[in-house]
């Protein structure tokens, strides 16, 4: 695991929680700090660890992972994560030449709706990020 320095400024606001995505190195990380409090303005740095996202290019039907972004390039059908805990996360961009791309919906809801999600959009990413069962899956 790296680590990223953020230098403070004005923007930073105590008790809020810093998140965002940088790019360096080539690599494109997610991180999300802790909260900032008054002791943390005062120095000079703020340390976040970082992790590098996992981004898988697939062309054939799967179900995915937690935490993963799909970059999905054929017709096919990625089903969500079997089990999921609120807060578990997927990316789905369709890059293929068609709108037939499925999200399977693997017995729980998607927006409340017991229904697969059709991708019926190309190059534009959907985030999925399960909420409870009663509304599912939610995407954004």
């Amino acid at each position: 695991m790296a680590t990223l320095v953020l230098s403070p400024s004005a923007d930073f606001v105590p008790g809020t929680l810093v998140s965002g995505t940088f790019t360096g190195n080539g690599a494109s990380v997610r991180a999300i700090g802790p909260t900032v409090n008054a002791a943390t303005l005062g120095s000079p740095n703020v340390n976040y660890p970082v992790t590098k996202r996992k981004t898988l290019t697939i062309n054939s039907a799967q179900t995915a992972e937690v935490s993963v972004s799909y970059v999905i390039i054929a017709a096919i059908t990625l089903d969500l994560p079997p089990d999921p805990v609120a807060g578990d996360w997927i990316e789905a961009t369709n890059l293929s030449d068609t709108v037939l791309v499925y999200i399977g919906r693997s017995t729980e809801l998607i927006n409340g709706i017991a229904e697969d999600f059709l991708m019926d959009i190309k190059n534009v990413t959907f985030r999925f990020t399960y909420i409870s069962p009663e509304l599912g899956w939610v995407v954004q």
